[in-house]
Protein backbone atom coordinates (compact mmCIF):
# COMPACT_ATOMS: atom_id res chain seq x y z
CA UNK A 1 0.00 0.00 0.00
CA UNK A 2 1.36 3.40 -0.90
CA UNK A 3 1.94 6.01 1.78
CA UNK A 4 0.95 9.84 1.23
CA UNK A 5 4.71 10.89 0.67
CA UNK A 6 4.83 8.14 -2.57
CA UNK A 7 2.04 9.55 -4.08
CA UNK A 8 2.83 9.19 -8.08
CA UNK A 9 0.92 12.62 -9.97
CA UNK A 10 -0.50 11.16 -13.41
CA UNK A 11 1.73 11.59 -16.19
CA UNK A 12 0.27 14.80 -17.92
CA UNK A 13 -1.17 16.14 -15.49
CA UNK A 14 1.33 19.11 -14.83
CA UNK A 15 1.10 20.25 -18.19
CA UNK A 16 -2.79 19.98 -18.64
CA UNK A 17 -2.50 22.18 -15.33
CA UNK A 18 0.25 24.82 -16.82
CA UNK A 19 -1.97 24.71 -20.50
CA UNK A 20 -5.35 25.04 -19.03
CA UNK A 21 -3.85 27.77 -16.50
CA UNK A 22 -2.40 29.83 -19.53
CA UNK A 23 -5.75 29.52 -21.90
CA UNK A 24 -7.70 31.01 -18.87
CA UNK A 25 -5.40 33.98 -17.82
CA UNK A 26 -5.59 34.98 -21.76
CA UNK A 27 -9.61 35.09 -21.62
CA UNK A 28 -9.20 36.80 -18.49
CA UNK A 29 -6.88 39.08 -20.02
CA UNK A 30 -8.84 39.68 -23.43
CA UNK A 31 -11.90 40.51 -20.74
CA UNK A 32 -10.21 43.36 -18.56
CA UNK A 33 -10.98 46.55 -18.96
CA UNK A 34 -7.96 48.49 -18.63
CA UNK A 35 -5.83 50.52 -16.21
CA UNK A 36 -2.02 49.65 -14.70
CA UNK A 37 0.04 50.89 -12.54
CA UNK A 38 2.07 53.61 -15.29
CA UNK A 39 -1.57 54.61 -16.62
CA UNK A 40 -4.49 54.45 -15.09
CA UNK A 41 -5.89 55.24 -18.29
CA UNK A 42 -4.52 52.47 -20.60
CA UNK A 43 -7.35 50.59 -22.29
CA UNK A 44 -7.36 46.96 -22.13
CA UNK A 45 -4.79 44.92 -20.98
CA UNK A 46 -0.98 45.26 -21.48
CA UNK A 47 1.22 42.55 -21.68
CA UNK A 48 4.52 44.13 -20.25
CA UNK A 49 2.73 46.64 -18.14
CA UNK A 50 -0.01 45.34 -15.92
CA UNK A 51 0.88 42.62 -13.35
CA UNK A 52 -0.11 39.04 -13.24
CA UNK A 53 -2.48 40.17 -10.06
CA UNK A 54 -4.07 43.55 -11.64
CA UNK A 55 -5.78 40.58 -13.85
CA UNK A 56 -7.31 39.21 -10.64
CA UNK A 57 -8.54 42.83 -9.68
CA UNK A 58 -12.55 42.98 -9.41
CA UNK A 59 -12.47 46.16 -10.04
CA UNK A 60 -9.86 46.78 -12.50
CA UNK A 61 -6.77 49.75 -12.12
CA UNK A 62 -8.81 52.04 -14.80
CA UNK A 63 -11.72 51.99 -11.79
CA UNK A 64 -14.14 49.77 -13.98
CA UNK A 65 -15.89 46.25 -12.83
CA UNK A 66 -12.99 43.49 -14.45
CA UNK A 67 -15.51 40.85 -15.50
CA UNK A 68 -12.63 38.56 -16.30
CA UNK A 69 -11.41 38.50 -12.62
CA UNK A 70 -13.27 35.06 -11.86
CA UNK A 71 -11.47 33.79 -14.62
CA UNK A 72 -8.12 34.85 -13.68
CA UNK A 73 -8.69 33.76 -10.33
CA UNK A 74 -8.98 30.62 -11.13
CA UNK A 75 -6.37 30.64 -14.06
CA UNK A 76 -4.05 31.28 -10.99
CA UNK A 77 -5.11 28.97 -8.92
CA UNK A 78 -4.38 26.10 -11.43
CA UNK A 79 -1.08 27.10 -11.98
CA UNK A 80 -0.33 27.30 -8.25
CA UNK A 81 -1.39 23.67 -8.41
CA UNK A 82 0.66 22.95 -11.35
CA UNK A 83 3.87 24.25 -9.36
CA UNK A 84 2.53 22.37 -6.37
CA UNK A 85 2.82 19.17 -8.65
CA UNK A 86 5.68 19.97 -10.33
CA UNK A 87 7.96 19.65 -6.72
CA UNK A 88 6.17 17.17 -5.52
CA UNK A 89 6.91 15.45 -8.79
CA UNK A 90 10.76 16.44 -9.73
CA UNK A 91 11.93 14.23 -6.40
CA UNK A 92 11.88 11.36 -8.33
CA UNK A 93 14.62 11.93 -10.22
CA UNK A 94 16.54 12.53 -7.11
CA UNK A 95 15.71 9.42 -5.79
CA UNK A 96 18.95 8.53 -4.20
CA UNK A 97 18.70 11.62 -2.19
CA UNK A 98 15.78 10.90 -0.22
CA UNK A 99 15.51 13.43 2.30
CA UNK A 100 16.50 16.72 0.06
CA UNK A 101 13.54 15.20 -2.03
CA UNK A 102 11.07 15.11 0.67
CA UNK A 103 12.41 19.25 1.78
CA UNK A 104 11.47 19.75 -1.93
CA UNK A 105 7.84 18.13 -1.59
CA UNK A 106 6.96 20.00 1.82
CA UNK A 107 7.70 22.87 0.14
CA UNK A 108 5.72 22.47 -2.52
CA UNK A 109 2.50 21.38 -0.06
CA UNK A 110 3.03 24.67 1.16
CA UNK A 111 3.42 26.67 -1.97
CA UNK A 112 0.23 26.23 -2.94
CA UNK A 113 -1.87 27.20 -0.11
CA UNK A 114 0.38 30.17 -0.03
CA UNK A 115 0.00 31.08 -3.99
CA UNK A 116 -3.72 30.77 -3.34
CA UNK A 117 -3.72 33.40 -0.43
CA UNK A 118 -2.52 35.89 -2.93
CA UNK A 119 -5.25 35.22 -5.24
CA UNK A 120 -8.19 35.21 -3.18
CA UNK A 121 -6.48 38.47 -1.49
CA UNK A 122 -6.77 40.92 -4.32
CA UNK A 123 -4.97 44.18 -4.53
CA UNK A 124 -7.73 46.28 -4.64
CA UNK A 125 -9.47 44.71 -1.61
CA UNK A 126 -6.35 43.28 0.81
CA UNK A 127 -4.13 46.44 -0.65
CA UNK A 128 -2.41 46.39 2.80
CA UNK A 129 -1.66 42.51 3.08
CA UNK A 130 -1.22 41.67 -0.70
CA UNK A 131 1.81 42.91 -1.21
CA UNK A 132 3.11 40.69 2.25
CA UNK A 133 1.27 37.45 1.05
CA UNK A 134 3.03 38.06 -2.20
CA UNK A 135 6.25 38.34 -0.71
CA UNK A 136 5.58 34.95 1.59
CA UNK A 137 4.58 33.07 -1.30
CA UNK A 138 7.19 33.74 -3.66
CA UNK A 139 9.57 33.31 -1.29
CA UNK A 140 8.31 29.40 -0.38
CA UNK A 141 8.21 29.15 -4.45
CA UNK A 142 11.35 29.93 -5.19
CA UNK A 143 12.91 27.80 -2.34
CA UNK A 144 11.36 25.10 -3.37
CA UNK A 145 12.26 25.06 -6.97
CA UNK A 146 15.71 26.07 -6.24
CA UNK A 147 16.15 23.17 -4.33
CA UNK A 148 14.65 20.54 -7.19
CA UNK A 149 17.00 22.95 -9.72
CA UNK A 150 19.91 22.18 -7.72
CA UNK A 151 19.35 18.86 -7.34
CA UNK A 152 18.33 17.80 -10.55
CA UNK A 153 19.97 16.61 -13.71
CA UNK A 154 17.71 16.83 -16.07
CA UNK A 155 17.63 18.90 -19.29
CA UNK A 156 14.28 20.17 -18.89
CA UNK A 157 16.18 21.97 -15.23
CA UNK A 158 17.70 24.76 -17.54
CA UNK A 159 13.93 26.20 -17.94
CA UNK A 160 13.84 26.09 -14.42
CA UNK A 161 17.12 28.02 -13.57
CA UNK A 162 15.46 30.68 -16.01
CA UNK A 163 12.49 30.57 -14.35
CA UNK A 164 14.29 31.83 -11.01
CA UNK A 165 16.53 34.08 -12.71
CA UNK A 166 13.73 36.38 -14.04
CA UNK A 167 11.75 34.96 -10.64
CA UNK A 168 14.32 36.48 -7.73
CA UNK A 169 14.99 39.63 -10.41
CA UNK A 170 10.88 40.61 -9.59
CA UNK A 171 10.91 39.42 -6.36
CA UNK A 172 13.54 41.68 -5.29
CA UNK A 173 12.60 44.72 -7.12
CA UNK A 174 9.05 44.06 -5.97
CA UNK A 175 10.38 44.15 -2.11
CA UNK A 176 12.31 46.89 -2.53
CA UNK A 177 8.80 48.69 -3.83
CA UNK A 178 7.28 47.63 -0.17
CA UNK A 179 10.08 48.59 1.45
CA UNK A 180 10.79 52.21 0.56
CA UNK A 181 8.26 53.29 -1.99
CA UNK A 182 8.85 55.31 -4.65
CA UNK A 183 7.29 54.95 -8.16
CA UNK A 184 5.96 51.32 -9.61
CA UNK A 185 9.08 49.79 -11.45
CA UNK A 186 8.16 48.68 -15.23
CA UNK A 187 10.78 45.65 -14.14
CA UNK A 188 8.59 44.21 -11.72
CA UNK A 189 5.70 42.88 -14.32
CA UNK A 190 7.93 42.36 -17.46
CA UNK A 191 10.28 39.89 -15.26
CA UNK A 192 7.02 38.77 -13.94
CA UNK A 193 5.47 37.70 -17.13
CA UNK A 194 8.73 36.43 -18.11
CA UNK A 195 8.79 34.03 -15.32
CA UNK A 196 6.18 33.05 -15.99
CA UNK A 197 6.77 31.77 -19.24
CA UNK A 198 9.71 30.16 -18.66
CA UNK A 199 7.66 28.52 -16.07
CA UNK A 200 5.36 26.96 -18.67
CA UNK A 201 8.03 26.25 -20.62
CA UNK A 202 9.54 24.05 -17.70
CA UNK A 203 6.19 22.06 -16.78
CA UNK A 204 6.20 21.33 -20.66
CA UNK A 205 9.86 20.25 -20.84
CA UNK A 206 9.35 18.12 -17.49
CA UNK A 207 7.09 16.47 -18.98
CA UNK A 208 8.01 15.90 -22.19
CA UNK A 209 11.32 14.23 -20.87
CA UNK A 210 9.06 11.75 -19.08
CA UNK A 211 7.46 10.69 -22.18
CA UNK A 212 11.16 9.91 -23.99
Amino acid sequence: MKTFTNLEIPRGAIAACGVASAILFTLAAYAYPGGNHFDHHAPGHDFWRNALCDVARTTAIGGAPNGGAGFARIAMSTMALAIGLLLWSMPRHFEARPRLGGVVRAFGVITVPAALAVVFLPTDRFSAIHGLVTLIAGVIGTAGATIAVSASRRRSSIFGALTLVAAFGSLGIYALELAFGGPPRLAVPVLEHVAALFLLAWMLAFECEDRV
